[in-house]
């Protein structure tokens, strides 16, 4: 089992690594 196993069978893992990624994003320039 590797550490992107995950994200590639669930998707819904998968769309909480982007919400994550785009809120880090959105984030950066108000900090």
């Amino acid at each position: 089992m590797t550490l992107i196993h995950p994200f590639i069978e669930f998707v819904f893992m998968r769309r909480a690594l982007v919400a994550c990624l785009a809120l880090a994003v959105s984030a950066t320039p108000l900090g």
